[in-house]
């Protein structure tokens, strides 16, 4: 029997981003083997499929943004049940785990890893000041991963299919073209993770400490730095606040609507839409 087998979300999960994908076509699949990996929050889980046969085709691709309903692979086999694990009742270890506490001491430290935020850091590093970076989200801020880089990205795309469409009026004849939404997303997101690479690589060149997390000024000289696992104090005679901006909502009706899209939700599409 052939069967779709679509995402239908993971422990309450109904979107992610595809890291990693386990199998290819001839391969052979069950509920004990993952099909793919997806990266939800900064968290990479597995993804196991309720069907046992053999793989005919994989119908996402790497890098891939998946939403309840999409299509993941087309197999040829039947139907299996998943035994659900039972939670336990109590969490043994709750409360028994405490942050790791480290305290640090810089010139200068700067929240936000955004242009401004980076930019900064490098020339202070170069002028010779010790400098630590805090960043809650990925390097690069929204400018690289949600707003300018994405989005000119993807304006490429839409140029270079554009000059296709519009060929014959220079002398040019195209046949059969088309546009591949999946690879337009992946390319961006090639070009997102290449540039933060880049970034990485020059803060490590130039000696400046990078702190993932959420940072709080507790006085004028102070940064605390807080995740699961570890409480950060930095101490720094100079404090930079480069946090940039958050999208906002307005009050309206319907605003909170699937197909209300913000300038992040829509960095994250995998299917053109049917009116533009």
């Amino acid at each position: 029997m052939i069967l779709e087998v679509k995402f239908e979300g993971l422990n309450g999960i109904k979107k992610g981003k595809v890291t990693k994908i386990y199998k290819k076509p001839g391969d052979s699949i069950d509920p004990n083997t993952p099909l793919l990996a997806i990266e939800v929050n900064k968290t990479t889980m597995d993804l196991d499929v309720n069907v046992k046969g053999v793989i005919k085709d994989i119908k996402v691709k790497l890098g891939a943004n998946l939403k309840l309903g999409d299509i993941l692979a087309v197999v040829d086999g039947e139907e299996v049940q998943i035994e659900k694990k039972e939670e336990p009742s109590f969490d043994y270890f709750k409360g028994l785990i405490k942050p790791k506490e480290e305290k640090l001491d810089a010139k200068v430290a700067i929240i936000g890893s955004g242009p401004g935020g980076y930019v900064a850091a490098i020339r202070l590093a170069q002028l010779g000041a010790d400098v630590i970076l805090v960043e809650k989200d990925s390097i690069g801020g929204t400018c690289l991963n949600r707003g300018c880089i994405p989005t000119k990205s993807l304006v490429k795309s839409a140029d270079v299919f554009k000059n296709i469409k519009e060929s014959h009026n220079y002398g040019c004849k195209v046949e059969n073209y088309s546009l591949d939404i999946n690879e337009v997303i992946s390319r961006k997101n090639q070009v997102i993770t290449q540039l933060g690479e880049g970034i990485s690589h020059l803060l490590e060149k130039n000696n400046i400490k990078f702190v993932k997390g959420s940072g709080e000024i507790l006085d004028k000289n102070t940064v605390f730095v807080k995740t699961k696992y570890l409480e950060t104090t930095i101490k720094a005679e100079y404090i930079i606040i480069a946090t940039g901006s958050t999208t906002s909502k307005l009050p309206i009706p319907g605003i909170d609507l699937d197909n209300v899209l913000g300038s992040t939700e829509i960095m994250e599409i995998n299917e053109l839409p049917k009116e533009w």
